[in-house]
């Protein structure tokens, strides 16, 4: 739900997180998620720091933060660029870097609130710690990658569908296949005022996702790989990338037929995958 932190105006949150290191902002989502009706004028910099918070931040991180982030690494520049035009307008050239990371942090948090379904003290935080982390960086390092090419589908059939008996045989279909894959995100943060200490030691962490689609020769193997995967049997592919020519490979755990694109396309989601 977004509405508890939104009852706040932006400039409360900004005024709270901009003074905050990214070990602290970090911390900040962390309390907002556990207590999302905590308003900003009683939370206290000294109080953030936790293992409650830094628990809580990992929980909301593992599934909320990777949209953010490419959205950020796509919306950075442009928007630095415009707000600084606007405030060269309104105060002269002498604009200091803070007013401008302000002024993208005002910019860009309602969106992230909208596309996301984001608290807005969440939003900000987040923005604050990524620009605070030179997040610049994560975005080539965890981009999304994509590959394409034509492969082979193997599945061991665990129910006669498509006249075929049950295993332990494999079939093997020739298929074409795209593949979207986003890296594994496995970051450090810690507390800059502990330096040279290694004080509070954060793993951000989010998993890898594979997403794709699939066509086979026809229908009914459509319809056989379906029937089968409900059925429990054992999926895996792999192909080679027509861009790079590197093999691409994993298995499956979750399989939908998108009948809009056609009787023998199927999407996949896709675990283990493997570049070589």
């Amino acid at each position: 739900m977004v509405a508890p932190s939104r009852e706040y105006d932006i400039d409360q949150w900004v005024a709270l997180s901009e003074h905050l290191s990214p070990l602290e902002n970090f911390c900040l989502i962390g309390l907002l998620f556990f207590k999302p009706y905590t308003p900003p004028s009683i939370i206290a910099k000294e109080d953030l720091v936790t293992d409650e918070n830094i628990s809580k931040a990992e929980e909301w991180i593992l599934s909320n933060f990777r949209k953010p982030l490419a959205f950020l690494c796509v919306k950075f520049e442009d928007t630095k660029v415009q707000v600084t035009s606007e405030l060269i307008k309104n105060v002269g050239e002498s604009v200091e870097y803070k007013q401008i990371i302000k002024g993208v942090v005002k910019a860009l948090a309602p969106a992230i609130v909208t596309m996301y379904s984001v608290p807005l003290g969440i939003a900000v935080a987040l923005l604050f710690f990524l620009i605070g982390k030179q997040f610049q960086r994560w975005c080539g390092k965890y981009a999304k990658k994509k590959f394409d090419g034509k492969g082979t589908y193997t599945l061991v059939p665990s129910s006669p569908v498509g006249g075929y008996p049950p295993g332990p045989y494999h079939i093997r279909l020739q298929a074409y296949f795209e593949l979207e894959y986003y890296p594994s995100i496995e970051e450090l943060v810690e507390d800059p005022a502990g330096y040279p200490l290694k004080i509070q030691k954060v793993v951000v962490k989010v998993p890898s996702e594979s997403r794709g689609k699939l066509k086979v020769p026809t229908s009914q193997e459509s319809e056989m790989v379906m029937g089968n995967f409900i059925s429990l049997g054992d999926h895996s592919y792999n192909f080679i990338d027509s861009k790079t020519k590197t093999q691409i490979s994993g298995s499956n755990i979750a399989m939908y037929q998108n009948k809009t694109e056609g009787d023998n396309i199927l999407e996949f989601i896709s675990v283990d995958l493997k570049i070589e």
